[in-house]
Order: C-alpha cells, then sequence, then structure tokens
C-alpha cells in the first residue's frame, strides 16, 4: 500500500449575520430562561460557517 501526505489550508470564513445571530439567540435565552433548539441552532450555523481547503504547493 501506498501512503501519501497531503499538507493543506484551511480557510474558515463565517458570515457577517452569525455573530448577531447567535447573541440575540443568547439574549432571548438568557430574558426567557428557556434552552435553545439545538437542531435549528447548529442548522443556522452550518449556513453561516463556511470551510475551504486548499493543497500546499
Amino acid at each position: 500500500m501506498t501512503e501519501h501526505t497531503v499538507i493543506c489550508t484551511l480557510t474558515v470564513h463565517r458570515a457577517w449575520w452569525l455573530a448577531p445571530y447567535l447573541n440575540t439567540l443568547a439574549f432571548v435565552c438568557a430574558l426567557t430562561g428557556l434552552e435553545p433548539d439545538l437542531r435549528k441552532a447548529s442548522r443556522m450555523i452550518e449556513r453561516g460557517v463556511t470551510l475551504k481547503a486548499t493543497p500546499v504547493r
């Protein structure tokens, strides 16, 4: 079996609206005393974060 190593640069991009969304979510949860719906919050985070792997030459 041949072993092959690839070195990559990982770039993380976060949407401009993600931080205000998370801050608002935390505020509303603190105000109401309720827990957030983690399924919905995870889905919004997945939409707001983009990962890009670029091989290093």
